[in-house]
């Protein structure tokens, strides 16, 4: 994860020329999911499509809320 660290608490070292921004955005999105999204420089217009930004805001709150591995499975329907 963006955010530097694992589920298991181990840390992620950096892997990214963007990494400071990244791990920035990564932290701050954990409260507020948008602001993953507002980075223009990789999204671009994608971030105002509500068929993109809707979901994503959904999913990536649940995945810090419940972990990676409840979250595919609720996307697998499993």
């Amino acid at each position: 994860m963006c955010e530097g660290t694992r589920e298991d608490g181990t840390t992620i070292e950096p892997n990214d020329p963007l990494w400071p921004e990244l791990t920035k955005a990564a932290r701050a999105a954990r409260t507020n999911p948008r602001t993953w999204l507002d980075q223009p420089n990789l999204y671009g217009d994608l971030a105002t499509n509500k068929a993109f930004t809707t979901p994503f805001e959904r999913w990536l709150t649940q995945l810090w809320a419940e972990g990676c591995e409840a979250t595919l499975k609720a996307y697998l329907g499993r």
